[in-house]
């Protein structure tokens, strides 16, 4: 899949582009935990695209690749990994 990511400049060209996406160093502040979160919409990832000070934004198109889903109605903020799943 190719997705969008918004961040900030500073990060895109510090982190992500010496490192790539590494989900443990995510923030646990995300909606649904720890982890690296993508939009296949740009006018989504467009609200995590901090404006640099020339007004332009950062906004990433990946190729990430897809595992397991885990369906959930309820957050999950300041967890690493998903809940386990029944069965």
């Amino acid at each position: 899949f190719r997705l969008f990511h918004g961040t900030e400049r500073s990060i895109a060209r510090s982190i992500i582009a010496a490192h790539g996406f590494d989900e443990r160093c995510a923030s646990l502040g995300g909606l649904y935990g720890a982890g690296t979160y993508f939009a296949d919409c740009a006018c989504k990832s467009q609200q995590y695209a901090v404006p640099h000070q020339d007004e332009t934004f950062t906004m990433l198109i990946s190729r990430v690749t897809m595992g397991g889903a885990y369906p959930t109605t309820r957050q999950h903020v300041d967890q690493r990994r998903p809940p386990r799943q029944p069965g």
